[in-house]
């Protein structure tokens, strides 16, 4: 089945949160939403340097439209969703706790804080009917439409392949659109604004479908570490120029995003699927989903361990070269896949120490860390197996009760 973009970052991305980006209220009771955006078109593509287009979308509604709006960007040509095979495989790795219903709350659990959203589909800002966004929130949302006639924002988001690459696009579109939002960002907040954020941000906190921190640090990425990335390039020789090239050929991944000296073979994405050694029997099955993690995201994998420090977490990232992760389904069996390849062997043996600890806290279950191969059966019944040859590291976990492994 051909898998379709990895939806642990994308499409949510081009929104703005009140967690994660500024969410000043002084909406001009005169104007309506759109009546603003409008007006306010002209002066962010002036500042910003591109052409405004003649007509722009905008849309005010419901948040059940703009649910509905969200979760067919996931749907497959069979009418599943690709968050039931992310779950599947987030879980299996400690990415997210199984407290998390993931494939129902991945959405649910960002609209409360929406505030405005750009959608490439319809060409259009869409505005939650009812909720304040300041101007320079609208000017950030604007951005995504002068960025989508010039680089074709959707047409780019069919080729992403992993949620590591998406990292590496959306980090370069919301690093400029943070940009110039603080050009318009309001040095006076209106009375009583900061208290309405604080409500609203304290009763997403308290809902059942709370965003994990895994996640929420997912969806802070592009606006962090996007915005210093892009400060970084404007500031540096020929800046402009620069972020323009930027433009027509994105970063590929979080690592070309995080470091300043960023080596071409950091990240590139394999379709070939992963073998495995035959010793551990593993039933043939259909790959039905595949990505790729990438340097940040295992860091922050990593940083869930209790033992582990988010400082240790970081550095054991710095090693990665690249990764896969895929979900396979067969009649009786479903298994997650995930090989990870590294810059040298001390750092294929640092990630697996490491690794061995997640392993230890998600699954609840003693292994022996000193083993080259380690083979598991936990109490729900999977097996869990993780080997390593040379500097790539080898994961899998089936709910297929005959899996063995033989030294």
């Amino acid at each position: 089945m051909k898998t379709k973009l990895p939806s642990l970052l994308p499409k949510i991305s081009l929104l703005c949160l009140l967690g994660v980006i500024w969410s000043a209220t002084l909406a001009a009771e005169s104007q309506s939403v759109c009546d603003r955006v409008r007006a306010l078109l002209p002066k962010v593509a002036s500042v910003r340097g591109l052409p405004a287009p003649q007509r722009l979308g905008c849309e005010e509604l419901s948040v059940a439209e703009l649910e509905k709006v969200k979760r067919q960007q996931y749907a497959q040509s069979d009418g599943s969703s690709m968050l039931s095979y992310e779950e599947l495989a987030y879980r299996a790795i400690g990415l997210v706790p199984d407290s998390f219903a993931y494939e129902r709350c991945l959405v649910k659990g960002i609209l409360p804080d929406l505030l405005a959203t750009y959608e490439p589909s319809k060409r259009a800002i869409l505005i939650p009917a009812g909720r304040p966004a300041s101007d320079a929130l609208l000017a950030h949302e604007i951005v995504h439409a002068l960025q989508d006639r010039y680089v074709h924002i959707g047409v780019r988001e069919k080729k992403l392949k992993s949620t590591d690459q998406s990292l590496g696009f959306y980090g370069l579109l919301e690093g400029d659109a943070v940009r110039i939002q603080a050009i318009f960002e309001q040095p006076q907040r209106v009375e009583g604004a900061k208290a309405e954020v604080g409500a609203l941000t304290q009763n997403t906190e308290s809902g059942e479908c709370h965003l994990p921190e895994s996640i929420a640090r997912n969806f802070d990425f592009p606006y962090s570490f996007g915005a210093l990335f892009v400060d970084r390039i404007v500031k540096g020789e020929n800046g402009a120029a620069r972020l323009g090239e930027l433009m027509q050929k994105p970063p590929q991944t979080s690592s070309q995003i995080l470091h300043r000296l960023w080596n071409p073979q950091w990240g590139r994405y394999s379709d070939k699927p992963i073998s495995v050694p035959r010793a551990w029997r593993l039933p043939a099955g259909q790959v039905v989903y595949s990505d790729s993690l990438g340097e940040y995201m295992t860091g922050v994998l990593l940083s869930a361990t209790a033992t582990i420090s988010r400082a240790e977490a970081i550095l054991t990232g710095r090693g990665w070269l690249s990764d896969r992760l895929e979900v396979l389904r067969s009649k009786d069996a479903t298994q997650v896949r995930w090989r990870t390849d590294w810059q040298s062997l001390a750092a294929a043996e640092h990630f697996q120490r490491n690794f061995i600890g997640r392993l230890s806290e998600n699954y609840n279950i003693e292994l022996n860390q000193d083993a080259a191969g380690l083979v598991a059966s936990t109490a729900a019944g999977r097996w869990i197996g993780l080997g390593r040859r040379a500097e790539s590291v080898l994961f899998i976990a089936t709910n297929h009760s005959s899996t063995a492994y033989r030294k």
